[in-house]
């Protein structure tokens, strides 16, 4: 007996609690349609595709032109349901737990058959209640091999994986589950017992750390290195770089953002199913012409396309960026200017509450210093000494690199040098 012909499952006609043969038939048959559907692309050979698919076309042509209206009707909700459960599963559980919830409350007479019709589509598309792993979706959801009369009207609504394996009662304490006590119906052990297992594990612990060489050669390795060396800053500009890591993040972040704008239901608070389709088009392709933008600007094809799957299973750049190192560099490049900007703002705080604590910057020279407390004297103003010089040494000293309107640097003799006006050197940024 091969795959069309036996009843395994949801395709077998004894599987449905209904009195009527024919509702039982068609309720079987539907299921065998699904699953000769997905099956058949994966079929060994051309010859096996081309009888699930006749077979399957054969059990669509003999209910939904049967001669009653009723089966016909049946056989539509059914094939209405499924298109449902594919095209957007969150959408579709939403509304079939609240049927679910109005039904049972009485709130909402549901036809029985329509109903069944809603459940059949539910079950057979493996989105039943209690599926986590694949091997159990298989097992409980698609083919279950389950014997005649396991399924009757007072379990009809309850999850299939519930019905073939009913929980057993717990017998554990909650100290006996959290350590890992077997199910079983022998006591665990007492917690004397369990404190002396614990201490003899931590001891054990102890001793192995102790006995054992943590020496991996990484302190070797490091002595080998002139100290100059293994512990001289990084000098290395990254100011031509940065400009196109974040502009390439900035495209990256736009595609999956796009992608999964357009993935996820957050249109559902339209009126119109024309706006619906319109700004589903708009973000179609928006995400299109995201995609290409980042082609141009030059990354590479396997990033672009990263970002897009990430966004059409419906991840933000937000939750987590497709490409790890640019969507680190963004955050770390945004912490550091929302530490600059409450540095900044520190700084005008200080300068307006406490003007005799000044941050004025300390170049650390007596030619400097002198130049200052002379600007200083000739315009009025206090000279920054004591703790106000103490202050801006501090902040100068953590954020070397901020320039800030409010930070009063000093000036240059006009007499202390009259040679030609310096070039921009490597090491000197030359301002837009």
């Amino acid at each position: 007996m091969n795959l069309v012909e036996a009843p395994i499952g949801y395709a077998n006609p004894d599987f449905y609690p209904d009195h009527d043969s024919r509702v039982r038939q068609l309720r079987a048959d539907f299921a065998k349609y699904y699953q000769l559907q997905e099956i058949a692309p994966h079929a060994l050979d051309e010859d096996t595709r081309t009888q699930y698919l006749a077979h399957a076309e054969g059990l669509a042509m003999r209910w939904g032109r049967h001669e009653q209206e009723r089966f016909r009707r049946m056989w539509q909700a059914r094939q209405a349901g499924v298109m449902g459960w594919q095209s957007g599963p969150q959408r579709a559980r939403r509304i079939f737990d609240e049927l679910a919830r109005s039904r049972e409350a009485g709130e909402l007479p549901v036809d029985d058959e329509l109903w069944d019709a809603l459940v059949d589509a539910r079950h057979v598309t493996g989105h039943g209640d209690g599926v986590v792993l694949a091997s159990a979706q298989d097992a409980d959801h698609r083919y279950p091999n389950l014997l005649p009369d396991t399924y009757t009207a007072a379990t009809r609504d309850r999850p299939l994986a519930a019905l073939l394996n009913p929980p057993e009662p717990d017998p554990r304490t909650a100290v006996e589950r959290s350590l890992g006590a077997p199910r079983t119906g022998v006591s665990a052990a007492t917690e004397k017992e369990t404190d002396r297992v614990i201490a003899a594990t931590d001891a054990a612990l102890e001793a192995e750390e102790q006995a054992a060489d943590l020496d991996t050669g990484y302190e070797t390795r490091r002595m080998l290195l002139p100290r100059e060396i293994r512990d001289a800053p990084i000098t290395y500009r990254y100011t031509d770089t940065a400009t196109w890591e974040t502009r390439h993040a900035q495209l990256l972040r736009q595609v999956q953002d796009l992608a999964a704008e357009h993935a996820n239901n957050t249109f559902d608070h339209h009126d119109s199913d024309h706006a619906v389709i319109h700004r589903l088009e708009t973000l179609r392709q928006a995400t299109s012409d995201a995609g290409r933008a980042a082609l141009r600007a030059g990354i590479v094809y396997d990033d672009v396309e990263r970002a897009y799957q990430a966004g059409r299973d419906g991840i933000y750049w937000s939750t987590e960026p497709s490409h790890a190192r640019l969507g680190r560099l963004a955050q770390l490049t945004e912490q550091r200017d929302h530490a600059l900007a409450d540095a900044a703002a520190l700084r005008h705080q200080i300068d307006t509450t406490h003007p005799e604590y000044g941050t004025a910057v300390d170049t650390g020279t007596d030619t400097g210093t002198t130049a200052s407390a002379g600007r200083a004297q000739d315009s009025g103003e206090p000279v920054r000494t004591g703790a106000g010089a103490d202050i801006g040494d501090a902040i100068g000293a953590a954020l070397p690199e901020i320039a800030d309107t409010s930070w009063a640097a000093a000036e240059p003799d006009a007499h202390a040098h009259s040679g030609p006006a310096p070039t921009a050197g490597p090491d000197m940024e030359v301002p837009p």
